[in-house]
């Protein structure tokens, strides 16, 4: 690839996805992608209409000798180019330490989200490469990633990462950098194939290309297509989330089992509620909760998570999650938002009622005549709370109800039960209402109470 071409691809991309007038804080390690990246927005910087341009380093501490003299690399480069430089220093880990390639990268976007918020820039650029593309859709290809994973590295992130030379290669960038006479450092443990992104740069890439030469070009080409479909497909996600999760907090989250019934969707979503709550499932996982969705007991995931199919519901949850607080007062008729179980309850006045079953647990009619008070209480369950289950004639524990149903204890500690002004328990959302508020013929006042997840952003 020419010089020319180079420059002309990052000029497309800033048209494709940036304004001109930035601001750009450089992420420069001192190999070749983050050298050539600095070297290139200076070049083109009055073309871009670039406005300030710094370069950041961060000294991970990891390579002792070889990592401070990467540090005194980048900083002629930024005295060469006449730009600020910023420094970042760490220490105390090894090369050899557990998860030591995420704990870099956290560090990384730590520091620098830091400085561009201290001093003011409106992007933060980074040298990822279609080689680093590759890389990445082979790596999350073999954890069983889903489509929004499938994106692979986007071009721009929302928190204004940028990456203008991902739709070159490396070899491309080497070659304009030999070109110019430009040095850069190497890094000795990017040939250490013991750490995940090395083995699949050196080892399994290396053989796919040797046969089929264009790979990377092509696996680029997947992550735009896997782009353009979940922009389409994010919006069925949401949908299905606001349909379907019945209650998402941090450590629990409960889905309503009618929403596996469009199971490529419901894939999706899955997929997402587990990313967004830190669960490393992979798509063995996401299959098994489909298989087991008619068995009631307890199934585990990995993280320390387990799930607990119980009739119109699957409940997923941490083990050992702590149990949070749970007050909520619920005006008659009115609606409010129940901050700590990430819960909306909305209670309406019917005027034209036809008789009907209380056959969604997640949604009820009541007589109001028999509730006492103006306002409803949403509160865990207490040992001492009883109630007749619609359908029957008789006052049972509701716990006991609750293991009755197939409910496992860590479940029945944390249910949440709707009270009146007297602590009569009328409704256990998502399980069962008390028969003794249920609407007859002799009703002559209803209200109807609503429960919905609320505030599911993607």
């Amino acid at each position: 690839m020419s010089p020319a071409s180079i420059t002309e691809k990052i000029c497309g991309f800033w048209r494709s996805y940036l304004s001109p007038g930035k601001s750009v804080l450089v992420a420069v390690s001192g190999g070749s992608d983050s050298v050539a990246l600095v070297f290139l927005l200076n070049e083109l910087r009055e073309k871009l209409k670039l406005g300030k341009l710094a370069v950041a380093h961060i000294n991970h501490g990891l390579r002792g000798e070889e990592s401070d003299e990467d540090e005194q690399y980048v900083r002629r480069i930024a005295s060469d180019l006449n730009l600020p430089f910023f420094l970042k220093r760490l220490s105390g880990r090894s090369l050899s330490d557990p998860g030591i390639e995420q704990w870099a990268r956290q560090e990384r976007y730590l520091f620098l989200h830091s400085v561009c918020q201290s001093s003011d820039f409106d992007l933060i650029a980074t040298g990822h490469t279609a080689d680093d593309q590759a890389e990445t859709l082979l790596f999350r290809m073999m954890r069983g990633a889903g489509i929004k994973g499938m994106r692979g590295i986007l071009p721009v992130r929302e928190d204004s990462v940028v990456r203008p030379l991902l739709f070159n290669t490396k070899k491309e960038l080497i070659d304009w950098l030999n070109s110019k006479k430009i040095v850069y450092r190497i890094d000795s443990s990017n040939s250490d194939t013991s750490l995940s992104r090395n083995f699949i740069r050196h080892e399994l890439l290396s053989v796919i290309t040797g046969y089929h030469p264009d790979a990377v070009h092509r696996l680029t080409m997947l992550s735009l297509q896997m782009q353009d479909a979940w922009t389409v497909i994010e919006k069925n996600v949401h949908s299905w989330i606001e349909q379907f999760v019945l209650e998402d907090v941090d450590e629990r989250f409960t889905v309503n089992t009618k929403g596996f019934l469009d199971k490529e969707i419901a894939s999706e979503a899955l997929k997402f509620l587990f990313e967004k709550h830190g669960i490393p499932a992979n798509r063995f996982h996401i299959r098994s909760v489909f298989e087991n969705i008619k068995r009631s007991r307890t199934f585990l995931l990995p993280g320390r998570w387990q799930y607990n199919p119980v009739k119109e519901a699957v409940f997923f949850q941490k083990e050992n999650g702590a149990c949070e607080e749970l007050f909520c007062r619920i005006p008659i008729p009115g609606k409010v938002r129940c901050e700590e179980r990430n819960i909306g309850f909305t209670i309406t006045e019917v005027r034209d009622w036809e008789q009907r079953d209380n056959e969604n647990s997640w949604s009820v009619f009541m007589d109001r005549d028999v509730i006492d008070g103006d306002t409803l209480i949403y509160r865990r369950v207490n040992n001492d709370d009883v109630f007749c289950p619609f359908g029957r004639s008789g006052p049972t524990s509701v716990i006991r109800f609750l293991a009755k149903q197939g409910f496992p204890k860590v479940i029945r500690s944390r249910a949440g039960v709707v009270v009146d002004g007297s602590n009569k328990v009328l409704w256990i959302p998502g399980v069962r209402l008390n028969q003794l508020c249920a609407v007859s013929k002799n009703s002559r006042n209803i209200v109807k109470i609503a429960s919905k997840t609320l505030g599911n952003n993607i």
